[in-house]
């Protein structure tokens, strides 16, 4: 826009079916208008300009997961009816944490969700120069989400990664400082920056 633009209006939207990873790109798109919004001392609203609640933005959490949901179903559906043609369809998600600021230890945690329907709580303490007893505690818990935790070779980051296509989800953290938290595709292309 220009300096001196006026409008009462900005519009966002997202096209989730064409997202590599809906519900990143949704939390992007959140984090960006929560952004926007502040600097503007503007409100985020529904298309009706009514407030955007909690609840609608929850309301959009769970469509972007039903999207990815429908992805990974989709590959697993077309590999049961192409069996045997030698055409094989996969639904990989990954999620690289870390890392963490230089010099901080401290409790991590957060309630973690993959295939799982109840989430389950994770709680490790790490130092940002070995992030290791979070992908071990992770990993005590793979049974049940469906993940797998691996620590990167300099192990100030982990991968988590469903071979399967579900969500990785991530909630109530708290940790020792800021970090990242990205999503990358098969061959660990970011989806978005």
């Amino acid at each position: 826009m220009e300096k001196n633009t006026q409008t009462n209006t900005l519009i966002a939207a997202i096209d989730l079916l064409k997202s590599a990873d809906p519900i990143s790109s949704l939390e992007l798109m959140i984090k960006t208008l929560s952004l926007v919004s502040e600097s503007l001392e503007a409100n985020i609203t529904d298309i009706k300009s009514n407030p955007l609640s909690k609840q609608m933005i929850e309301h959009f959490r769970t469509n972007a997961s039903r999207v990815l949901q429908e992805k990974s179903y989709l590959a697993n559906k077309l590999n049961t009816e192409l069996s045997g043609t030698g055409v094989n369809v996969t639904a990989n998600t990954r999620v690289m944490l870390g890392p963490f600021d230089d010099g901080v230890s401290g409790a991590v945690t957060f309630d973690l969700k993959g295939k799982n329907s109840d989430a389950v709580s994770i709680n490790a303490s790490i130092d940002a120069s070995d992030i290791s007893s979070l992908a071990k505690r992770i990993n005590e818990y793979s049974s049940q989400t469906g993940l797998l935790a691996t620590v990167t070779s300099d192990f100030k980051k982990i991968i988590i990664e469903s071979k399967d296509g579900y969500d990785i989800n991530l909630k109530n953290i708290t940790a020792p400082s800021d970090f990242y938290l990205e999503a990358f595709g098969k061959d660990f292309e970011k989806f978005s920056e």
